[in-house]
């Protein structure tokens, strides 16, 4: 099994990956609506084009 299936497996496994990227998209936005970090910072750091 190579590394890219092995990993694939695993994933469909573990439903614990979709939970802590579903906590982080959320911590993420709750710190963006109360400004702890300024929208202006995302847009410096990832310019949209």
């Amino acid at each position: 099994m190579n590394k890219k299936g092995f990993v694939w497996y695993l994933f469909q496994q573990e439903m614990i990956f979709m939970w802590i990227g579903l906590i982080i998209g959320l911590v993420l936005a709750f710190l963006m609506v109360y400004d702890v970090i300024p929208v202006s910072q995302w847009f410096t750091i990832c310019p949209t084009g």
